[in-house]
């Protein structure tokens, strides 16, 4: 949150503004108070002169009085990469205070959003759809998805994405098509060689059994992955379906806010929609934030000081939605208004400075 005191004088600055600015900005500093003296626009030549004479740098430029959303707290953004696994990001969600998960790729570009929506639809998909987003789960993510060990693997590892769990004995698993598929059991050697020359192209062993070596060597010639885990069937059946990447399910048509949009404006835009978060970016559209409906319905407004000037039509654009802490002025008595009592200070004399 943004709690910096700025300091401004009047529109079309003259040497006493920017100067009133300056000083008093000091002041506040000198009494512990975070302050920063403001300009509203380009100073002149006479002002340029001063402050070069007296080794001081312009004051910072602002024209409007509205709060940014970099000066809002915002949440943290929960960050995950697109080819991180379905059941990984299930496990980021659970730590994601406002359950949204910003999808970036390799460069760290943002790419697309995961929701508990995009994640609960998987679960409910139909057979067919679940083998075909299984189809594009690597060997990798689907020994890291199950806790296992990849014994063996083709270069060129693909499947159907139908996963099997062998659980009956004999050949009466043979009744099933099981070519392409992957096979989920807890048997000996004889049934995985069975599976084998059904077509398998994953056998996934549980219960910590080890594969005979002249099954490995068998499923080398076959093109058929290997993979152990200590897990008992039942566990290793509920997960492996969410072994493929979140791209695959991702929603990619993402509302994104910039960090140095008023918050006004993007709270207008948000009362319009229903997502729960919006990724907030930088100029070099970095994720810098996570922003909600809660973020921007109440919030601190600017916290300012008006110098050299007490009058709206003279002040920082939107002064009516900011803060007034103080007036310091030498003119007549201006026309704005606070909501809480202030310190004025209007003296007769020559400059605020």
């Amino acid at each position: 949150m943004n709690n910096t005191t700025y300091v401004t004088g009047h529109r079309h600055p003259d040497s006493d503004a920017i100067c009133a600015a300056i000083t008093y900005a000091n002041l506040l500093r000198l009494q512990g108070v975070d302050a920063v003296a403001l300009r509203q626009g380009p100073v002149n030549e006479e002002t340029k002169f001063i402050l070069k004479r007296f080794n001081q740098e312009n004051p910072l430029l602002m024209t409007d009085a509205r709060m940014k959303l970099h000066d809002i707290d915002m949440d943290r953004p929960a960050i995950i990469r697109k080819n991180a696994t379905v059941h990984h990001a299930w496990h980021v969600m659970l730590h994601a205070k406002n359950r949204s998960l910003f999808v970036v790729d390799e460069k760290n570009r943002l790419c697309g959003i995961c929701t508990t929506s995009n994640l609960s639809k998987v679960r409910l998909h139909p057979a067919a759809n679940q083998a075909e987003l299984m189809s594009h789960a690597t060997l990798d993510d689907i020994a890291h998805t199950i806790g296992g060990r990849i014994v063996w693997g083709p270069d060129d590892f693909h499947t159907n994405g139908v996963v099997h769990i062998i659980t009956l004995e004999g050949r009466e698993a043979t009744m099933f098509n099981l070519e392409d598929g992957i096979s989920i059991l807890s048997s000996g050697s004889e049934k995985q060689k069975m599976l084998i020359n059904e077509g398998a192209k994953c056998l996934v062993i549980t219960c910590g059994l080890i594969v005979d070596d002249d099954v490995v060597q068998m499923a080398k010639s076959r093109g058929c992955a290997i993979v152990e885990t200590s897990e008992d069937t039942m566990h290793t059946a509920q997960v492996i379906n969410e072994s493929y990447s979140i791209e695959h399910i991702m929603t990619s048509d993402v509302i994104t806010f910039s960090e140095e949009e008023f918050v006004d404006d993007v709270a207008a835009k948000i009362s319009k929609s229903r997502v729960r978060s919006y990724p907030v970016l930088d100029a070099e559209g970095r994720i810098t934030g996570a922003v909600s409906l809660y973020h921007v319905r109440d919030y601190p407004h600017r916290k300012m000081v008006l110098v050299d000037h007490c009058a709206s039509n003279q002040s920082i654009k939107h002064v009516e939605l900011a803060d007034i802490q103080e007036i310091v002025d030498h003119h007549h008595v201006g026309d704005i208004t606070t909501d809480h009592p202030i310190n004025y200070f209007g003296v007769r004399c020559g400059c605020t400075c």
